[in-house]
Parts: structure tokens; C-alpha cells; sequence
């Protein structure tokens, strides 16, 4: 893809060396406001596609169909479609994606295929130690996730899966007018913490739909008490 064209190395920057520039991050306390926005980085964790613009990417050059040559995946640009509802912001398509500078991004298993039903055995595998990380207290302390994976969990683990990561409970799906489905699952108390699982959004999901999911995040931020903006 363009990105393998850009930077050939981009095995080495991107995933082979991801753990090490992460242990490098938390040692010294890096935070985005150390990235600089006119210089293209490529392959900084919390950077990672810094040439990226608002805009879908589609067609093939050899075809002569390209459109949106500076954007970004469909899936990409719905990740930062959502991330503009919940905090009320908008971007034009010529603006770099702003997704990294509010958001955390993990995956559930580090198997990797262009469909989860093509893995292996070695994908269970993968996603038991997965559990083990994400059940940190690190990442229970997010107040919002939002786990755009489809059936994965339960193909993968089963119906637990959330709760044994996170100690959350399912509340229900909580999607409207026909909708696709928004499982909603919480936690209360000291440290409260919704989880919202739903499809991939590979999938063909509207805005209404994106909408949709941003007001449960916002209205259990405003029952709790909870600040989506902390450094402000």
C-alpha cells in the first residue's frame, strides 16, 4: 500500500520496534504535545500516520482512479468521524487526523489477517495473552473504550470476555431506530467505566449511527462526573 511505497522500513518502525519505543514513551513520560505537526515522523507510536488527511482513500493509481491520495482508510476515517462527535469538533478534509491526539489505540490479539476467521489456532493464543495485558490496571482506568470488533470476542473467547478484562457488566444494547446493535457495558463506584462493543467499523455504518454511540459516551461522562478533555 502508500505507505510501503513511503517508508520501505515500515516493518522495522511500525511493529517491529513498536515495544521498545513504547517502554521509551512511559519511561520518560513523552505526551503529544511533544510531536511537532509540520514535520512528518513516521513510525512515532503515538504519531503513527502523521501524513494522514480527513479524507477517504480509494481507487488504485495503476487504475487511474485514485481519489483522496493524502487520506486515510474508510475505517480510519470513521474512527475520527466518531472522535469529532464525542468532543463536539470538526475537521476539513485537507487537516491531518487528530485521532492519536485523543485517543489510545490497541487491538485484541497481535494475529494478523485481513479477516479474523482467516487466523489460526495461534489467534486464542494470542488473545489470552492479550487479556492479561488490557486487564492492567492501566487500561481498567480508561473511563471510555469503545471496542469496534464485531463477533471477535465471543468467536475468540466467548461472552466473558469484557467482563474478564475489564470487570464490567452488560447493561444492554442500547441502539436505536433500527440501528445496528451497541452493546453497552459498564462499571460503577469509585472508578467508573463504560465499554461500548460494537461492529467493526469496516462495516457500512452511518453517521447517525456514529452519533449515536458518541451521546452514550457523553451522557455517562456527564452521570459521572467524568472530564474527556483532562488536560483542559
Amino acid at each position: 500500500d502508500r505507505d510501503n511505497e513511503l517508508y520501505p522500513n515500515q516493518y522495522a518502525l511500525e511493529i517491529a520496534t513498536n515495544a521498545q519505543q513504547w517502554l521509551e514513551i512511559t519511561a520518560n513520560s513523552i505526551g503529544y504535545e511533544s510531536v511537532n505537526p509540520e514535520k512528518i515522523e513516521f513510525g512515532l507510536p503515538i504519531n503513527p500516520w502523521p501524513h494522514q488527511k480527513y479524507q477517504v482513500r480509494f481507487g488504485s493509481e495503476d487504475q487511474g482512479n485514485l481519489r483522496g491520495n493524502d487520506g486515510t482508510a474508510r475505517t480510519w476515517h470513521k474512527y475520527q468521524t466518531l472522535i469529532n462527535l464525542i468532543f463536539g469538533e470538526s475537521l476539513s478534509r485537507n487537516e491531518r487526523l487528530t485521532f492519536h491526539r485523543k485517543s489510545f489505540h490497541t487491538d485484541m490479539s497481535d494475529e494478523a489477517a485481513k479477516k479474523h476467521t482467516e487466523t489460526n489456532s495461534s489467534s486464542a493464543v494470542s488473545v489470552e495473552k492479550r487479556i492479561k495485558l488490557l486487564s492492567y490496571p492501566f487500561f481498567r482506568s480508561f473511563p471510555i473504550v469503545i471496542a469496534a470488533v464485531g463477533h471477535f470476542p465471543h468467536d475468540s473467547y466467548g461472552d466473558e470476555y469484557f467482563k474478564t478484562v475489564f470487570g464490567v457488566d452488560f447493561i444492554g444494547n442500547q441502539s436505536v431506530d433500527g440501528m445496528p446493535w451497541i452493546n453497552v457495558n459498564e462499571r460503577t463506584g469509585n472508578q467508573p467505566q463504560l465499554v461500548i462493543h460494537c461492529p467493526q467499523f469496516a462495516a457500512p455504518l452511518s453517521n447517525d449511527y456514529l452519533e449515536q454511540i458518541s451521546k452514550i459516551v457523553r451522557d455517562f461522562a456527564q452521570k459521572h462526573g467524568i472530564n474527556l478533555n483532562p488536560s483542559e
